[in-house]
């Protein structure tokens, strides 16, 4: 029950911290949780991770803008049916993703949503040998696409989003 709601908080809220730059250009700090899933290995659990980095925003007018950074993410999966391994990758990731907003009052709050696709690299990767799987071992390079919507504050953003892996990030095969 505790992991439920801990996955609810790290799914539902995340919040990005932003500072305004006179030339249209935000940037700041952003952290927030992630659920991972990975459908290819049966009995596999999802595992809970985190991403951490900086964003930037150039808005393109008061209602558009194209979004960037670079996070730290956390890639993975959790533990299996009889084992207790879970496998971590630790990826940097970039995304470039179009956006729009929409003011809900004249007090800076705005309704956003923002798409597009993603490029990362693993700053760490192994190969896990597990009995009667095979071997799971992690790819350097991953892409997809991103979206995320949510609410702004002023110079803080709660929002929700998803990411969807194009790559096969983890290879398995049976030997």
């Amino acid at each position: 029950m505790k992991k439920a709601l801990l996955l609810l908080a790290l799914t539902v809220a995340t919040f990005t911290a932003t500072a305004q730059i006179e030339s249209g250009l935000r940037s700041g700090f952003t952290l927030s949780g992630s659920f991972n899933s990975m459908s290819k290995i049966p009995d596999a659990k999802s595992s809970i991770g985190w991403r951490v980095g900086y964003a930037l925003e150039y808005n393109l007018s008061e209602h558009f803008y194209v979004g960037s950074g670079i996070v730290q993410t956390v890639k993975g999966l959790g533990k299996m049916e009889g084992l207790s391994i879970g496998i971590k990758y630790y990826y940097l990731q970039v995304p470039l993703n179009i956006g729009g907003r929409v003011a809900l009052n004249r007090q800076d709050t705005y309704l956003f949503g923002q798409a597009g696709p993603y490029v990362s690299y693993a700053v760490s990767t192994s190969k896990y040998d597990i009995f009667g799987y095979g071997r799971i071992a992690g790819e350097k390079f991953d892409w997809g696409f991103g979206a995320k919507a949510g609410v702004e504050f002023g110079d803080l953003q709660v929002h929700i989003g998803y990411d969807l892996g194009m790559a096969n990030v983890w290879k398995y095969a049976l030997d």
